[in-house]
């Protein structure tokens, strides 16, 4: 035996789709009690209906409701969205996917889905259902009305207003109530682009407040360039901080440099008076003691302790620094030997060892020296 079913099969030719007449209740938690009638696009004259957009969820957790004295087993998302939007002392034409297809025939479900577009941009108005007020969506209609009246503004000073100011309690209950409106599930689904669009109007429902859609749209708008523009003073503060920090770091640089050519030098001119050896040329690499290692780690020793009494580092701090820049000094005269040894150019410290432990030749210093 075949069970009892609300659903009526529609005519396809006759592009019909189902309305739910929903029936007026007292109380949110009355039984939702309406019936199902056909209408046709194709007809001269279009019942008036609204339309409800919202989201399912968790399509297993699951509702009930009487259709045409029969009840009817429907996603508790979908009935929740019919509690909020029914009216006490009437009747209200609604059409949401939910009831007004049926979802056991797979076939209509396809062809409904393909008027989906018809459907909303024909109602005279779109519901949309957020879910239930929460304790930060308390005020939520004030917080909107007000953003949109000054532009959506809400962390910066507007039109002489002072309690948009971060911290106030205005503007923290302002962005309480923005946040959870603009978190609520809806927001995020692919399908709310034609269900907002589409229709002539279309209204926000969260709990007990209804919001307008455009309005919404507009503070976050808003809400959004205000981010913006915040985005953009700690960009640009970043930049200058780094441009800050590059001349900083400009400075220590040449000090470094400074400190190595000085060292190079003094310890070419150490090496000239203890050979008594003059007018000897630094690129000839005639002097053992010039551009090696040992100049670029004292160097970096020195500039770690100029920085830290810069600074006023303590003396622990002091002597942790003292060792990276030695650290740091060493690593890069070790680079810089390899690389001019590379390029040809005599270093110091091989040269001795080739000289007194391989045996070498002395550097030629004479013809400097005549």
């Amino acid at each position: 035996m075949q069970s009892k079913t609300p659903y009526r099969p529609l005519d396809v030719a006759a592009r019909q789709i189902r309305l739910l007449s929903l029936k007026g209740a007292e109380h949110l938690d009355d039984p939702i009690v309406g019936d199902l009638v056909h209408a046709s696009f194709l007809g001269y004259h279009l019942v008036e209906y609204e339309t409800i957009s919202y989201c399912w969820g968790d399509a297993t957790v699951r509702s009930t409701l009487e259709i045409q004295g029969q009840t009817i087993d429907v996603p508790a998302s979908s009935a929740q969205a019919l509690r909020c939007v029914r009216q006490r002392d009437q009747s209200r034409l609604v059409w949401i996917d939910a009831i007004c297809i049926n979802q056991s025939d797979n076939p209509e479900k396809s062809t409904q889905v393909a008027m989906m577009a018809d459907i909303y941009h024909s109602g005279t108005r779109n519901l949309i259902y957020l879910g239930r007020e929460t304790d930060d969506s308390a005020g939520v209609d004030h917080a909107v009305e007000y953003c949109h009246a000054v532009n959506g503004c809400v962390m910066r000073e507007c039109e002489g207003t002072n309690d948009v100011h971060p911290g106030s309690s205005m503007a923290d209950q302002r962005l309480r109530a923005l946040s959870d409106l603009y978190s609520r599930d809806w927001f995020s689904r692919t399908w709310v682009i034609q269900e907002a669009v589409l229709p002539a109007k279309s209204v926000i429902i969260l709990g007990s407040f209804t919001l307008s859609l455009k309005k919404i749209l507009c503070v976050d708008r808003g809400w959004r360039n205000d981010v913006a523009l915040k985005n953009y003073h700690v960009a640009l503060g970043g930049v200058l901080e780094g441009f800050k920090m590059a001349g900083k770091l400009g400075v220590w640089v040449g000090v470094f440099v400074a400190m190595e050519e000085g060292l190079d030098r003094g310890r070419a001119g150490a090496v000239r008076v203890s050979r008594g050896v003059r007018g000897v040329k630094e690129e000839d690499g005639l002097v053992e003691g010039s551009r090696d290692f040992l100049s670029t780690m004292l160097a970096g020793l020195g500039t770690a302790g100029a920085f830290s009494a810069w600074n006023g580092f303590p003396v622990a701090t002091t002597v942790r620094t003292a060792k990276m820049g030695a650290k740091v000094g060493l690593g890069f005269g070790v680079a810089e030997d390899v690389v001019s040894m590379l390029r040809g150019r005599r270093i110091g410290y091989v040269e001795f060892v080739k000289r007194h432990v391989f045996g070498g030749s002395e550097v030629e210093v004479a013809r400097a020296a005549g």
